[in-house]
């Protein structure tokens, strides 16, 4: 077996940090007995979904590097954004909106993203993307088990499983005859 570096792959070093940037700023903005901004619901969703496309345009940038043929990868990069995106967001926050349970909203959240990571790990045998599936699975029980910790939970796993993911990039080239060859 032999490894590849898929240094496309690094791009999510970078969505991490902009993902820590997003947290902190909404953590300074909307939250505490008292939020600096009092704002309506959808202004939460319109907030991440300004995060989704940062990450879109950060993907698609780095695929397009990574591929002769840019604009069939910049495609598949923003149906995956768009669609990971929309799902882990969207669905916590229909969650959250329906029961105003917020712990579930959160624990929902890590689960939906674990399940995107191990399905991108297991079609490329990326060991960042499995190890990220599980680390978020793990901060969604954790979530679940201590509630009191929830915010801090959510942004630390969140942010480290996109960083391994950046740092953690190799993915074998041939198993077998079963991956693409060199």
């Amino acid at each position: 077996m032999t490894w590849r570096d898929e240094k496309s792959q690094q791009v999510w070093l970078w969505i991490g940090l902009v993902f820590l940037v997003f947290y902190t700023a909404e953590a300074g903005l909307f939250w505490g007995p008292e939020p600096r901004v009092i704002v309506p619901p959808f202004v939460y969703l319109l907030y991440w979904g300004t995060f989704g496309a940062i990450l879109i345009v950060l993907i698609a940038r780095s695929a397009g590097k990574a591929d002769p043929k840019k604009w069939l990868n910049m495609i598949r990069s923003t149906i995956l954004g768009v669609g990971i995106t929309s799902a882990v967001v969207g669905i916590p926050f229909l969650i959250i909106a329906r029961t105003h349970d917020i712990t579930l909203g959160h624990a929902v959240m890590l689960f939906t993203i674990a399940l995107a990571a191990v399905v991108i790990g297991a079609w490329s045998f990326n060991a960042g993307w499995l190890l990220a599936g599980c680390l978020w699975v793990s901060g969604g029980c954790m979530i679940l088990a201590l509630p009191r910790i929830q915010d801090y939970m959510l942004g630390a796993v969140l942010a480290i499983g996109f960083m391994v993911v950046g740092v953690l990039r190799r993915s074998p080239v041939t198993v077998c005859g079963s991956i693409e060859k060199k």
